[in-house]
């Protein structure tokens, strides 16, 4: 009988073992076949341009190993274009990311257009082949209200990055997150300290912010600040989402922020 116990915990050992080593040598490299780019037309440019949000213009790749390369990218749309994660400037971890070109008012990117992006992974000696079909549309506010005030001006934020007002006096701020995102921070900017907060990331990535924070609910003089800067995320990770440093803008992964411009 301890013989026979013996023989079936020994098979059961080496049973599950056969599994483990199975599933580690299947493992794939996988994106998703479909999936939502937001963009957003800068007030910055007089012209229309849409820009790929931060929290969605990457194609995440799961089951990546440490020699893993991602190669051959290919858009079939010549303005839209996908870089590797690798990629010194652009830190986002296993995952290709998107950018949309701008030419001329006619070339640029419409809200609506589906582009295949196609690319390799060689990795482990093979090469697999993959691809994600990529809608690109316009972002929803990610404030279901945000009032400088009396004025709401949430809706503005539909599609747009930038909305304009008036310096004016002490104003009470007060919002309310949209819709499947979360509004983490809002801050107060002079254009001095605005200009300064792009420039205070060492080498290593880490930033120290400039500005004043204001709570929900809090005031602030909008005849002495030039830029109230909305920083917000979305609720709901991408799939096969993995943390990594990105250098040159927001710390935290997957923010992005819009903006009041008091004029």
């Amino acid at each position: 009988m301890k013989q026979w116990k013996k023989v079936l915990t020994e098979s059961l050992i080496l049973f599950l073992l056969c599994v483990t080593l199975t599933g580690i040598v299947e493992a794939k490299p996988a994106c998703v076949k479909n999936m939502t780019c937001y963009m957003y037309d800068s007030a910055k440019s007089k012209e229309v341009q849409w820009f790929p949000t931060i929290f969605s213009s990457s194609i995440f790749i799961k089951d990546l190993s440490k020699n893993a390369k991602i190669t051959n990218i290919v858009s079939s749309n010549k303005l839209v274009e996908g870089v590797a994660g690798n990629h010194a400037s652009y830190k986002r971890g296993p995952s290709v990311n998107l950018s949309t070109l701008y030419k001329n008012p006619k070339q640029t990117i419409k809200p609506g257009t589906k582009v295949k992006i196609s690319f390799s992974v060689k990795q482990d000696g093979k090469t697999y082949k993959l691809s994600c079909v990529v809608k690109f549309i316009k972002v929803p506010s990610p404030a279901k209200s945000f009032k400088v005030g009396d004025v709401e001006v949430a809706s503005q934020f539909s599609g747009n990055d930038i909305v304009k007002m008036k310096h004016g006096g002490i104003k009470n701020i007060s919002y309310k997150s949209g819709n499947g995102f979360e509004i983490a921070e809002v801050r107060a900017y002079s254009n001095k300290e605005l200009q300064n907060s792009y420039m205070d990331y060492d080498l290593s990535g880490n930033y120290t912010p400039v500005g004043k924070v204001i709570p929900n609910g809090g005031e602030v003089d909008t005849g002495k600040i030039d830029v109230l800067q909305i920083y917000y995320r979305p609720v709901k990770k991408p799939k096969y989402y993995a943390e990594a440093t990105m250098m040159g803008m927001n710390p935290g992964n997957l923010y992005d922020y819009v903006m009041v411009v008091f004029e």
